[in-house]
């Protein structure tokens, strides 16, 4: 099993709500609730016989959904990391390799090179059983046109909406599952990486888009499509190669990025994307309203289009300055 220490080293690389550090527990507000003012939340940071809980353990007392009442700590990373639980499970093994004594809570798959040169699509008729639409996203600002054109649907069963992925030539590789009661996501099972990919990116490359935006999260993209302006999106705060080539090959000539106006890994992100994309396309930075942290947050398709207007070109000098 993962080492206490490395635990409490996964753990503090993130934001918590009114944390309670212990020796043998985390407690919290729940990363999963929007509004949660209690210590709903915990996770266990070693072995407790007494409770049949293994250290990485974790439990939401106030979870809505009974699949994300309790789970494990790959469960949990997946979640904080914002990608499939296959991918934290190879991110773990590589990392702690050492550290794993057993493979029960972990089903590692071969090493990324024979992973991905046996991934097989998903089959479209998946999508057949979300073939509802709910409020959710309208709420948000985003479009009924724009939900059917990348084939959003509604799970009614998880109680969740549907946002599938496709890959550059239109095939159904990932969809992702966010609950209309919660914060909780959770991608389909079987998918591909999401580090491989880009959300939206078959729009961009079936339409031949030159101007395009790049935004965080699937929603965001959804709303700014909404506003006008063909967006992909990265699926978290990770921007590598396999990414950058899926822009560089499919034409855009100018990207706008969206980042997420947090101050810290939204920035991070606009600035590696930044220096991996400006020797290849015109790259443009926008400025956030006071308060706005990301576009589905500014909420008015005045203001991003503005915003969108108002967009600053940034210079080859800044690729050679973050070097």
């Amino acid at each position: 099993m993962i080492q206490t220490d490395s635990i409490l080293l996964e753990l503090s690389r993130y934001h918590w709500i009114k944390p309670n550090w212990s020796a043998d527990k985390l407690t919290s507000s729940s990363p999963m609730r929007s509004g949660d003012s209690s210590a709903s939340f915990y996770v266990w940071l070693e072995d407790n016989p007494r409770f049949n809980a293994r250290a990485g353990d974790w439990g939401d007392s106030g979870a809505v959904d009974d699949e994300w009442r309790r789970g494990s700590f790959t469960k949990l990373l997946a979640f904080l990391r914002n990608e499939t639980e296959e991918e934290t499970r190879e991110y773990l093994r590589y990392t702690y390799a050492t550290e794993w004594s057993s493979e029960e809570e972990l089903t590692f798959n071969p090493p990324k090179l024979t992973i991905e040169s046996v991934l097989k699509p998903l089959d479209k008729r998946i999508l057949e059983e979300f073939a509802y639409r709910h409020p959710y996203l309208e709420r948000r600002g985003i479009s009924d046109v724009v939900q059917r054109y990348y084939q959003v649907g509604f799970d009614r069963v998880r109680q969740a909406v549907a946002i599938p992925w496709f890959d550059a030539n239109g095939r159904l590789c990932n969809v992702l599952y966010r609950s209309v009661n919660s914060k909780v996501f959770w991608y389909h099972d079987g998918g591909w990486p999401i580090r491989s990919m880009l959300f939206g990116i078959d729009v961009i490359y079936k339409r031949k888009v030159k101007r395009a935006a790049l935004v965080e999260a699937p929603i965001d993209a959804l709303y700014l499509a909404t506003c006008g302006i063909p967006t992909a999106a990265v699926g978290g705060a990770i921007f590598n190669t396999e990414k950058r080539d899926l822009i560089i090959r499919s034409g855009i000539e100018e990207l706008t990025i969206f980042h997420d106006n947090d101050g810290g890994a939204g920035v991070e992100l606009r600035d590696k994307v930044t220096a991996e994309l400006t020797a290849y396309v015109d790259v443009r930075h926008v400025e956030y309203p006071e308060g706005r942290k990301d576009p589905s947050d500014v909420g008015c398709k005045l203001t991003i289009n503005e915003m969108y207007g108002n967009r600053k070109q940034v210079r080859e000098s800044f690729r050679v300055a973050m070097k």
